[in-house]
C-alpha cells in the first residue's frame, strides 16, 4: 500500500507528463521561428510557458547539433577514404614511374650496345 505522499507524487508525475506533451506538441505546430518570436515579444505564450519554451528549443539546437556531429563525422570518414585511395593512387604512380625509368635506361642501354 502507498502513503499520501507517494500517491499525490504520482499524480502530480503524470499531470506533469501530460502537460510537456500538451506544450511539446503546441510548440510543434508553431515551429521554431514563431516560438521564439513569441518567447522574445513576450506575447502569445503564458508567462508559466516560457520556461517549457526555452527547454524546447535548447532540445531542438541540441537536436541540430547532433544531426550536424553526425555529418561532420560521416565527412571524416569520408575524406579518410578519400585520403586512402589518394594514398594508393600516389603509390601506384611512383610504381609506375619506376618502371617507365628501368625501361627507358634499359632501352638506352639497348641503343648503346648496337
Amino acid at each position: 500500500m502507498s502513503s499520501p505522499e507517494e500517491d499525490f507524487q504520482r499524480g502530480f508525475d503524470k499531470v506533469a507528463r501530460r502537460a510537456t506533451h500538451e506544450l511539446d506538441a503546441k510548440f510543434e505546430s508553431l515551429g521554431e521561428a514563431e516560438v521564439r518570436h513569441r518567447l522574445e515579444s513576450k506575447q502569445g505564450l503564458h508567462s508559466l510557458e516560457w520556461a517549457a519554451a526555452r527547454a524546447w528549443l535548447a532540445a531542438k539546437e541540441t537536436e541540430r547539433a547532433v544531426r550536424a556531429n553526425a555529418h561532420s563525422a560521416e565527412s571524416v570518414s569520408i575524406s579518410r577514404k578519400a585520403l586512402s585511395n589518394s594514398q594508393l593512387a600516389t603509390r601506384i604512380a611512383v610504381v609506375a614511374l619506376i618502371l617507365s625509368v628501368i625501361m627507358a635506361v634499359q632501352k638506352l642501354i639497348e641503343w648503346g650496345a648496337r
